[in-house]
């Protein structure tokens, strides 16, 4: 437990705003994404489709580091599990919306907050892509994190076949 009290700790760091236009993972608009952008969204294993407001470890405006990836989504977007793991923690978070806390093989946890509504429990195993929940109303904004033993890790870098 005490490397999820952790894991929310880390939550109350601020996230780093807007900084013009960031990678894309579908577009909310409509427009659809690029083939190289489908491509690379499909590999990044994003926990919803939107689009990329703050990379990892971009400095905000008090030039603090963002220890994961904030997605804007369309409102009640779908939010998935991004690999296989079982549910750590599921509930709300200080002003973090619903929190929902997996734990993955090979020592990796995702930790994904927004969610306005969830469908999941702790101590449910959960399948890569089954349903979270859903991001809260608009503007929807998800904040995704990776960690490997208790540190944060790019996860937009973390791949099935690099055995992470």
């Amino acid at each position: 437990m005490r490397g999820v009290f952790i894991l929310l700790v880390s939550l109350a760091m601020p996230l780093a705003p807007a900084a013009g236009p960031g990678a894309s993972a579908g577009e909310p608009s409509g427009h659809g994404p690029s083939p190289r952008d489908r491509d690379t969204a499909a590999n990044r294993r994003l926990p919803v489709e939107g689009t990329i407001l703050s990379a990892y470890h971009a400095r905000d405006a008090a030039g603090l580091r963002n220890p994961g990836v904030a997605i804007a989504a369309r409102a009640f977007a779908p939010v998935i599990a991004p690999r296989a793991g079982e549910i750590a923690f599921a509930g709300p978070f200080r002003g973090h919306g619903m929190v929902v806390i997996i734990r993955h093989p090979a020592r990796l946890t995702s930790v994904i907050a927004g969610l306005g509504e969830l469908s999941v429990v702790p101590g449910q195993p959960v399948g890569r892509g089954a349903l979270l929940g859903r991001a809260g109303g608009d503007p929807a904004r998800i904040f995704f994190q990776m960690r490997r033993d208790g540190g944060p890790i790019d996860p937009l870098r973390v791949s099935e076949g690099a055995g992470l």
